[in-house]
C-alpha cells in the first residue's frame, strides 16, 4: 500500500501503512514474486532477504548521506551493501521476536518521529519533499521508522533486561565529566544593529548613507543613556530580523562571536550601554542585561541523561554477542554475495 504523501506525513493513517507483523509485510509482496523474480541473498529459519530489499536500503542510505553532503563513492558500494545486508538480517530477526506491546511501541515511535519531522521542517509540504528526496516510497519510509521503534523496544527487553545503572556509576560519571555538564559563560543583552552593506548585493553602502547611520546610532545611544527604553528603540530601529521583534534580546555564549565584539560586550556591567561599535557589516549598540558566569549544573539536573548514556553503553557492549546468537539460532546462510 502506498499512502498519499500528505496522509503519511501527518501520521493520520500510520496504522494503515504498517503491517501487524513482519510476516504480513512479506505476505503483502508475495503476489508480485512470480511477475518480478528476485534474487535471494540470505536465508534462515523464518528469514529471507532479497536483492530488492537490499537495493531499497541502499537507495535510502545513499539519499540520507547525500542530504548530509556525504557522497557514497562507487568503490564503497560493495562494503556498504555488505553492512546493509547484515543490518537487514539482524533487523528481521529482532522484529520476529517482538511481542504485541513492542509492535505498538514501534507505531508510537513512528507517529512521534513523523510529527517531529513536520515540526522541524515547518510544514507538511516540506516534510513531503523530505520523504520524496529520500528516494523511496512513503510506505517504505514509514516502515523504517516503525522498525526502528520495534527494534529499540525488543533490544531494551532482551539486552538491557532488568539492568539498573548503579548510583555510584552515575556519580562517578558526573565527577569525571564536569566540563560536559558545565554551562559556559554567557551574556544576556539587547542589541541594535544597523547595516553598512546592501542586503541585496553585499556591497558597502554609499559613504553618505553610512555617515547617516552613524549619526542615527549616536542619537540612539544618547536616548538610551537618558533612560529611554532600549527594547523600544531596538524594535523601532534595529535591522536584525532575528532579534528586532524581541527588542534586540539575545544570549551570546563566550567564544562564539568575533573578539572585536565579544571583548567589549563581555566587559559591560549590567545596565550599561556600550559605545557604538563598527564591526563587520554593520554598527552595533549593546545594553547589558545580565552577565552569566560559567556554571556547573547540579547532579540532579543531569542525572537522567547520565543514566540513559550509561544504559546505552551497557547495551552497546552486549549487542554484538546478542546479534551473533540470533543469527546462529536462525542458521543464517548468505546465499549470494551482495
Amino acid at each position: 500500500m502506498n499512502l498519499p504523501v500528505s496522509t503519511a506525513v501527518l501520521g493520520l493513517a500510520f496504522l494503515v501503512a504498517l503491517p501487524d507483523s513482519p510476516q504480513a509485510a512479506v505476505g503483502a509482496l508475495e503476489g508480485f514474486e512470480d511477475l518480478f523474480p528476485d534474487e535471494t541473498l540470505a536465508t534462515g529459519t523464518n528469514l529471507k532477504v532479497t536483492r530488492n530489499e537490499l537495493d531499497q536500503a541502499f537507495i535510502f542510505i545513499r539519499a540520507n548521506k547525500a542530504a548530509q553532503g556525504i557522497p557514497v563513492p562507487t568503490a564503497q558500494r560493495e562494503t556498504l551493501e555488505a553492512q546493509l545486508l547484515d543490518k537487514l538480517i539482524t533487523t528481521k530477526l529482532i522484529l520476529a521476536r517482538a511481542n504485541p506491546a513492542e509492535q505498538e511501541k514501534g507505531k508510537d515511535f513512528q507517529k512521534a518521529e513523523v510529527q517531529l519531522m513536520t515540526d522541524r521542517l515547518g510544514s507538511d509540504e516540506a516534510a513531503e519533499r523530505h520523504i520524496i528526496a529520500s528516494g523511496v516510497t512513503q510506505a517504505y519510509y514509514l516502515q523504517q521508522l516503525y522498525e526502528q521503534g520495534v527494534v529499540k523496544a525488543v533490544i531494551e527487553r532482551e539486552v538491557k533486561g532488568n539492568y539498573l545503572v548503579p548510583e555510584k556509576a552515575i556519580r562517578d560519571s558526573y565527577q569525571g565529566n564536569k566540563q560536559a555538564f558545565t554551562e559556559p559563560e554567557s551574556i544576556h543583552i539587547r542589541r541594535i544593529f544597523l547595516g553598512m552593506v546592501s542586503p541585496q548585493t553585499g556591497n558597502p553602502l554609499p559613504e553618505k548613507s553610512i555617515n547617516e547611520r552613524k549619526t542615527l546610532m549616536a542619537e540612539l545611544r544618547r536616548r538610551a543613556l537618558e533612560g529611554e527604553e532600549f527594547a523600544s528603540l531596538a524594535r523601532s530601529y534595529s535591522e536584525d530580523p532575528l532579534t528586532r521583534s524581541r527588542g534586540g534580546e539575545i544570549v551570546i555564549v563566550k567564544g562564539q562571536t568575533k573578539p572585536e565584539f565579544e571583548v567589549p560586550a563581555f566587559g559591560l556591567r549590567p545596565g550599561q550601554v556600550s559605545e557604538v561599535m563598527a564591526i563587520g557589516a554593520g554598527l552595533h549598540l549593546i545594553k547589558m542585561i545580565e552577565h552569566r558566569p560559567a556554571k556547573l549544573r547540579p547532579l540532579q539536573e543531569v542525572e537522567a541523561a547520565i543514566r540513559l548514556n550509561l544504559e546505552a553503553k551497557y547495551i552497546e557492549q552486549r549487542l554484538p554477542g546478542y546479534l551473533e546468537r540470533l543469527k546462529k539460532e536462525a542458521r543464517v546462510k548468505i546465499q549470494l554475495a551482495p
